[in-house]
């Protein structure tokens, strides 16, 4: 049932508290190379498991802050009685609850970590759907009057940002008053599908299903360019970091590269079946994307700093959309074929150079703006890995100051009585 979105000064604290602190324990966690996952490092990536869910399945988002994963189920086109949001413990692959959300029939999922809000899109309603994940429980639903298909969270400006398919626009909803603050267009293309915002560049992307993306300027809604694409196309992330963007194709399986900087095409990979290239996530630590080809239900991975295709894995009927859980180093994916979530285990980007700490901190850094406990956080962390305390994923602390590093995170949860996951709490505490 719907309630008011206003909550008190008190909650709020409560809940900024909780956000540093589970973060700084997972940040500790993972410096530790605590991972839930079983595989080493010289390991290949594997599918370790699947669950079923209900019918209708169609995206899944996780939170790294709570260890809880949501997957969407619309039910059937005639039937949405068995619509519904379920709750899935994301170290365990269990449903542990759900949302009835029948008089809405979710398609699309958004998360804002921060504030710890679902958003859905409901297409066959014309509407989003907004949920307080601390109650599980929806607070409104926004009528946008038109059919919407892909929802974008900006978590520094707490901002949703929705594809309005056949309109050519993308509406912008305001995280804070859970309202419509407006729309902008999007350019003359056939049928907005996803959007994506760049906080490097501070541009908009949007691609269209006749196979182009739109950039637009951030700041003055206004069109810079138009990037022409070999395929008709679904889905897009971009890495900041990298300065590279991948577009799933669907007509040719395939992702097009994009520099985000000369706003060109880079080139188009090929990736198994020629049709299907649907759903794609970004692990902006590891600099790795995930995406599904829907055609022959496999995930690909891609190293978002060359463009290069890493690996790719049999996972389902019909894949269709990934989503990496940084918190256990995983991706879940679902299969419309038979209802159900793959979890797949990339243990080979463990191999990478990279320390899962500094994978962790990348995650983390864009939430660190709004919220100054997350920010001293992981600049403390950044000095400890400057100093060499910890190189690479599987290493345990190995020194007097990752010692006290650790003890103050458990403080700092302590402090907070933060209902931290009870997987960081009993592995920090074992150590």
């Amino acid at each position: 049932m719907p309630f008011s979105t206003t909550r008190s000064t008190g909650a709020r604290l409560r809940r900024t508290a909780r956000i540093a602190a589970v973060a700084t324990a997972s940040a500790a966690l993972a410096v530790t190379g605590l991972s839930a996952s079983s595989a080493s490092a010289a390991d290949g990536p594997v599918k370790s498991g699947s669950f079923p869910v209900a019918l209708g399945v169609y995206e899944v988002v996780t939170n790294p802050y709570t260890g809880k994963s949501y997957v969407a189920s619309g039910g059937t086109r005639t039937n949405t009685a068995t619509a519904r949001i379920q709750e899935v413990d994301t170290k365990t692959g269990q449903v542990t609850g759900f949302i009835e959300s029948s008089d809405t029939a979710p398609y699309a999922l958004a998360i804002n970590p921060v504030t710890n809000t679902l958003y859905t899109g409901n297409t066959r309603k014309n509407s989003v759907s907004v949920y307080d994940l601390d109650t599980n429980t929806e607070v409104t639903t926004i009528e946008l009057g038109v059919q919407n298909r892909q929802l974008e969270v900006d978590t520094v400006n707490n901002k949703v940002y929705v594809t309005e398919i056949n309109n050519q626009r993308v509406a912008v909803i305001d995280g804070a008053t859970n309202t419509l603050e407006g729309t902008f267009g999007v350019g003359p293309g056939a049928n907005a599908m996803d959007v994506e915002y760049d906080p490097a560049t501070k541009n908009f992307y949007v691609v269209h299903l006749a196979g182009d993306v739109t950039v637009i300027d951030g700041r003055t809604k206004k069109i810079k360019k138009v990037i022409a694409l070999p395929s008709t196309s679904q889905n897009i992330s971009v890495d900041p970091k990298t300065g590279l963007g991948f577009v799933t194709g669907y007509s040719t399986g395939s992702v097009s590269v994009i520099d985000t900087k000369k706003l060109s095409l880079v080139k188009t990979v090929d990736a198994g079946n020629n049709n299907g290239g649907l759903g794609i996530d970004l692990d902006e630590g590891n600099h790795t994307a995930y995406f599904t080809n829907q055609g022959d239900g496999t995930l690909w991975a891609i190293d978002t700093a060359t463009g290069d295709l890493k690996w790719s894995l049999p996972v389902g009927p019909r894949a269709n959309t990934p989503a990496v859980d940084t918190l256990y180093d995983q991706v879940f994916v679902t299969n419309k074929g038979d209802d159900t979530v793959a979890i797949v285990k990339p243990a080979a980007s463990a191999a990478d150079d990279r320390s899962t700490a500094a994978r962790v901190l990348a995650a983390l850094r864009p939430y660190a703006k709004a919220d100054t406990d997350l920010h001293k956080a992981l600049k403390d962390l950044e000095r400890a890995l400057s100093r060499g305390n910890w190189t690479t994923a599987g290493d345990l602390v190995a020194s007097r100051e990752g010692v006290r590093y650790l003890a103050r995170a458990v403080s700092e949860l302590r402090a907070a009585d933060a209902p931290a996951p009870a997987a960081i709490l009993e592995e920090i505490a074992g150590l």
